[in-house]
């Protein structure tokens, strides 16, 4: 009986652009956190621990994953990694940017306060 070998899973790439207002860019190497890529705002999160939420976005066309080397001769060696066409544009959440909570889904927190008598 001949055992078939167990079948690579598919790499996916996915761009990431992080919109303005994202300070710092983690460096190569990073590992970041993803959250809930099956829904329609997926989430960043960045090693200093700031969120960002994200939406998907159509490209036109198909966007060249690059590897960039140097040669020992000093030449750049470009070979292609792969192609996708799943894009998603990160910012950071509009509380964050008003200097609130990140974490308080729909502002429920603020509202409750608001309603709170004094």
């Amino acid at each position: 009986m001949e055992v078939e070998p167990a079948a690579q899973p598919e790499a996916v790439y996915v761009v990431l652009d992080l919109q303005e207002g994202v300070e710092v860019l983690p460096e190569p190497g990073t590992h970041l956190r993803l959250e809930g890529m099956e829904t329609q705002q997926p989430c960043l999160r960045l090693p200093d621990g700031s969120r960002l939420v994200g939406a998907f976005e159509e490209t036109v066309g198909s966007q060249l994953v690059l590897a960039d080397t140097l040669g020992p001769d000093g030449s750049h060696r470009v070979e292609l990694v792969g192609h996708t066409d799943k894009r998603i544009t990160f910012s950071r959440p509009p509380q964050e940017a008003e200097g609130q909570d990140g974490d308080d889904a729909g502002g429920e927190a603020a509202a409750a306060a608001a309603a709170a008598p004094p």
